[in-house]
């Protein structure tokens, strides 16, 4: 993914049920569960945030949600 501007990078490693907050707590990003190579992510976020998925290799899946509460495989 390009970006432009300025950036900066932050790895964590977190276990299940533990949270990311981003600006200030007006973002939260939970990991529900993991399972191998799969994480399952959950989103809070104000409406006014878009959430972006990027398409994967082998199964092109992109998805957008606006304020990050729903879900985006459909289920």
């Amino acid at each position: 993914m390009e970006r432009s501007g300025d950036v900066s990078a932050l790895t964590l490693e977190i276990r299940p049920g533990e949270q990311v907050l981003i600006d200030g707590g007006r973002v939260a990003v939970t990991l529900e569960h993991k399972s191998g190579q799969v994480a399952r992510l959950k989103f809070l976020a104000p409406k006014s945030v878009e959430i972006h998925r990027e398409a994967r290799k082998n199964n092109s899946v992109a998805a957008v949600a606006r304020g990050g509460i729903r879900n985006l495989q459909g289920k």
